[in-house]
């Protein structure tokens, strides 16, 4: 099979590569892949105990072909969407992956393609628990950073969803695309005076900030108001005693709440923007770019 593999653990080097299709244990799945979520992430999250080369990857979609014998609650042919952590045989961006029956697992509906749904499991799973993690009430006003990308198209319409006053910052190509998916305020963060344009329209400061963006937040703390609170998706270290800093939940159970996501999805009530697909072929070529920013949407590698 053809993977996309990291040649060596302390080199920043991506190759594509032909290997054999790997064999399960009797709690394993094997998933014919057939759509690779893209995200800067792919760079650098690899398992401490992976052996190199190893295969990259983290999230995708595709169909079950084999199942170790101790596998009960799926069968062959069935389609999935999943997040694949530290699993000692290789990530997704490859034709085939192995993954364990304790990974985040999602049934796909029946309408829907693989490409949008090897959109979901981690920009819907990271939208999720930033909100909830936030938890601000209807009428309260909330800033985005880097709200154009994967992870704020649904933070934007989840949150405008359930009554939250939206602005987001992004590149200004990307303005009127955030205010078509519900934010009712936006701003080009190459602006000397985004932030000013902010507490303008937010008066004495916005209730909540989910900053996306690495290293991003701390530009952020003065758009709030006093008692106001801020999350961070990449975990930045935030310095201020003004405001409540809320931390990102990186273990919190959301398959419940992305069960309901995808059908939100299938269903037409949250939209889901693929920007580029590629081929594995250029696979690494979509990972350099997706590095590079100003993302609109999701990037997905198809393999059929």
């Amino acid at each position: 099979m053809k993977a996309i593999v990291k040649i060596d653990k302390d080199l920043d080097q991506f190759k594509l590569v032909d290997l054999e299709i790997p064999e399960i244990s009797e709690s394993e799945i094997l998933v014919k892949m057939k759509a690779i979520g893209v995200g800067v992430h792919d760079a650098y999250y690899f398992d401490p105990k992976a052996q190199y080369p190893y295969i990259i990857g983290i999230e995708g979609a595709g169909e079950i072909v084999k199942l170790g014998k101790n596998v009960e609650k799926y069968k062959i042919n069935d389609r999935i969407a999943f997040v694949s952590l530290n699993q000692t045989k290789g990530g997704t961006w490859a034709e085939y992956a192995v993954i364990t029956m304790d990974s985040l697992i999602i049934p796909i509906p029946n309408q829907m393609s693989f490409e949008l749904a090897a959109s979901l499991p981690i920009a819907g799973g990271t939208a999720l628990r930033a909100l909830e993690a936030i938890d601000m009430e209807a009428g309260q006003s909330l800033f985005i950073a880097g709200a154009s990308g994967a992870i704020g198209s649904l933070i934007i319409q989840l949150a405008s969803q359930a009554g939250l006053l939206v602005s987001g910052s992004a590149s200004s190509k990307n303005q009127e695309y955030m205010k078509r998916l519900g934010a009712i305020h936006t701003v080009d963060y190459s602006s000397l005076n985004w932030i000013q344009e902010v507490k303008d329209w937010s008066y004495d400061g916005v209730d909540g900030v989910i900053s996306i963006p690495k290293n991003s937040s701390m530009d952020c703390l003065e758009l709030l108001k006093p008692g106001g609170k801020i999350l961070s998706v990449s975990n930045d270290q935030i310095t201020s005693d003004e405001v409540d800093h809320v931390p990102y939940p990186f273990n919190s159970k959301i398959r419940k709440s992305l069960l309901t996501l995808f059908k939100q999805v299938d269903e037409g009530d949250v939209f889901v923007f693929v920007d580029e697909t590629y081929p594995l072929e250029d696979a690494i070529e979509a990972l350099r770019i997706r590095q590079k920013g100003h993302a609109r949407g999701k990037t997905i590698i198809l393999l059929d």
